[in-house]
């Protein structure tokens, strides 16, 4: 009877323990929840730049990649960069699917932190801004925000919240499908970045992105390139037959100087010729970041150790698309798309 009423009270203090932990525990959430409640921000933008139905989002995506997969693989080693365009999926989708392609399969699997760097097309602001939401639904689902790397970027200069930007901002939505789809388990960074006053801005950006870089980390540059017509301020070729030539022989610089991950050439071209990019600051911030991350060793690396590293892997423009003639120039639009890509160094 002594051993029982040991073994009662032995059982008691373990059920006192246990349910004491469990309530600092459902204390302690609670709190948390309180303190840190789930804020998710629900895609605005179906049926404007791609399907709002699942089903249909997903053989959209599907068909995409079926034009794509019998391309030569880049390199056995897995991207960190993406340049990709932010254009309507009927217009830019085959093109963001040629870079999207390399993160399918095993590459993908094992990413686990997205950043997507944006363009500002409708709110102006210095720096760059954070999201203010904790998930992002698409058609596709939600996706979790990476809430440790905005609470230290918040400390960044240059760095602040704000909810209008990501309202009205096109060039995050529509590269969140492509990461659902290729990276399962990647958490995003979503970061809109407005203007950036002078060369040590970006720099201080770049230095507060590249201390995240690790073998699980993708950088994705969500830009189109030269937008050339009157509506565009940005027409300098005239009449000319020649047009889609001389747009594409401006766009082909552009693209080298990304491919040569060289900020200075890229700067001369932007200077030189006024080209209109709508994502010029995003990509100045990515170039600067493999400059920095150049010198970087161990898990916070990325040693480009030549250009053999970066690869393009499709350029198109929405003037082949529409099918558009040069021979009416006072009417010619034309925006550019490619996806090119950067992998790690071995």
């Amino acid at each position: 009877m002594q051993k029982l009423s040991s073994d009662r009270a032995v059982l008691k203090n373990v059920i006192a323990v246990v349910l004491a932990s469990a309530l600092v525990v459902g204390v302690a959430f609670f709190v948390h929840r309180k303190l840190n409640p789930r804020i998710v921000f629900v895609s605005r933008f179906p049926e404007i730049w791609y399907p709002r139905e699942k089903e249909a989002l997903q053989q959209k995506i599907a068909g995409f990649f079926e034009g794509v997969l019998d391309q030569p693989a880049t390199s056995e080693h897995c991207p960190w960069l993406l340049v990709v365009p932010h254009a309507g999926y009927d217009y830019s989708g085959p093109v963001a699917a040629a870079a999207y392609q390399t993160l399918l399969g095993e590459h993908g699997k094992a990413i686990r932190r997205v950043f997507i760097l944006s363009p500002s097309h409708y709110v102006d602001f210095n720096g760059m801004a954070l999201p203010p939401f904790t998930a992002y639904q698409t058609t596709l689902g939600t996706v979790e925000v990476d809430c440790n790397v905005v609470a230290n970027l918040q400390h960044e200069e240059g760095c602040v919240f704000d909810d209008l930007v990501f309202h009205r901002e096109h060039a995050i939505d529509v590269q969140i499908p492509w990461v659902q789809t290729c990276m399962p388990s990647a958490q995003i960074v979503p970061l809109v970045v407005g203007r950036l006053p002078d060369p040590a801005a970006v720099a201080q950006l770049a230095a507060a992105l590249v201390k995240f870089l690790d073998s699980s980390t993708v950088v994705v540059v969500s830009s189109d390139l030269v937008h050339y017509g009157k509506r565009f301020n940005f027409a300098p070729f005239g009449q000319s037959a020649s047009l889609p030539n001389d747009i594409q022989k401006l766009e082909c610089n552009i693209i080298d100087s990304v491919v040569h991950l060289d900020r200075a050439e890229f700067e001369g071209i932007l200077s030189q010729t006024g080209a209109a990019v709508c994502g010029k600051n995003v990509i100045r911030v990515a170039l600067e970041i493999a400059r920095q991350a150049w010198t970087q060793s161990g898990e916070r690396m990325v040693a480009l150790k030549d250009n053999s590293q970066v690869h393009v892997l499709a350029h198109a423009n929405s003037a082949e698309i529409r099918k558009l003639s040069p021979e009416d120039s006072e009417k010619y639009e034309s925006v550019g798309y490619a996806a090119i890509v950067a992998v790690q160094g071995s």
